[in-house]
Order: C-alpha cells, then sequence, then structure tokens
C-alpha cells in the first residue's frame, strides 16, 4: 500500500506543481528528487483483456491493465517478478537579465525492449516552464512571477541564500522530470 500511495502522491504532485526551464541555462540548482523502486509478483495473466493480477510486496493483489504499446506480453508468466522504478526531480535556476521571453514546453520519450527480448520499457516526461520575475520580498522570502499566460504568481523561497541571488528582471526556470521503467527481473540461478 505504501508504494500506492507514493505513486498517487507523485501524481498528485506532478499536476499541482508548475514547472519552468529554458534554453540558453546554466547549471540548474536541484530542488527535489525522489526514486522508488518495487518488485511485484505476477498471480494471475487474463491474456484476452491484457490485464495482470500483481501481488504488492505487502501482499495485496492489485490488477494493472497492460496497453497495447508493451512488447512480449506473451512471455510474462504467473510468478515472475516485475520491477518498477519510478523517479521525480525538480530542478530551477536563475537566468539573470533575460526578463520577456516566457514559455512553456512539454517533452516525452518512450522505449520499449525488442520483440523476443525480456518484456520491459521505460517512459520519460520533461515539463518546461519560464516566467519573468516581477517582485522581490527579501523580508518576507516571496517573489513574483509573471507566467507565459500573464498570470501573476507569488511564491515562497524557502532558502534565503537562493533569493539573494534573484533580482527584478530576472527569470526563473524550474524543470519536472518524471520517470517509469518495468523490467522483468530473472530469479537468481
Amino acid at each position: 500500500m505504501k508504494f500506492l500511495s507514493k505513486l498517487l502522491l507523485a501524481m498528485m504532485m506532478s499536476a499541482a506543481i508548475p514547472v519552468w526551464a529554458a534554453d540558453d541555462v546554466v547549471t540548474p540548482l536541484l530542488a527535489f528528487q525522489e526514486a522508488d523502486k518495487v518488485s511485484v509478483q505476477i498471480a494471475a495473466i487474463d491474456a484476452a483483456k491484457r490485464k495482470l493480477t500483481v501481488r504488492l510486496p505487502g501482499g495485496e493483489l492489485a490488477d494493472v491493465d497492460v496497453g497495447p504499446m508493451v512488447r512480449n506480453f506473451e512471455q510474462l508468466k504467473v510468478g515472475d517478478k516485475v520491477v518498477t522504478q519510478i523517479s521525480a526531480a525538480i530542478a530551477y535556476e536563475v537566468i539573470k537579465g533575460a526578463a520577456g521571453i516566457r514559455g512553456t514546453t512539454e517533452t516525452t520519450g518512450s522505449a520499449r525492449n525488442e520483440p523476443g527480448q525480456e518484456p520491459g520499457g521505460s517512459w520519460v516526461k520533461t515539463e518546461t516552464l519560464t516566467a519573468d520575475v516581477i517582485a522581490v520580498d527579501r523580508k518576507a522570502s516571496k517573489i513574483k512571477l509573471k507566467t507565459p499566460d500573464h498570470k501573476i504568481v507569488e511564491a515562497n523561497v524557502k532558502n534565503p541564500a537562493a533569493l539573494e541571488q534573484i533580482a527584478v528582471g530576472d527569470q526563473i526556470s524550474v524543470r519536472l522530470r518524471r520517470s517509469i521503467a518495468m523490467w522483468v527481473e530473472q530469479p537468481a540461478q
């Protein structure tokens, strides 16, 4: 159940956190990174519906729909251990004197194992947004940003040292990168 809670938290976080970045970037300051790896065991397979029933680490059973993107589904067997690693990272940076060009981008990528290989694959999504700094309140540890859609957003800055580097006319760039990788793990011989 802990894994499911973390997955739901990651999904909620990715929907709630705006992300920002730019092409002319300096080395980003990492604000957050988390990775969670879990092994589940296949308890049942419904090949017609492409559905797996897996036993979670706590013993609970969960159904997983496996889409047509997943190759080599027919190689899966009851008892196989499937490993999933989910990771998320948020990075931000200050771009000095670059106010004016705001934007958002989203990129995704995926890979899947070739026919005949063990079932497995990966997915990566990176979301970026660049916003102008229009006000800095060092006493209250807050900044005001103008987003690409011209909204004014006030943000709390938890690190006062980072706030000292930010000035009106700069841009704040934040990037959120999420990835999921899955593979079948062979039992030790």
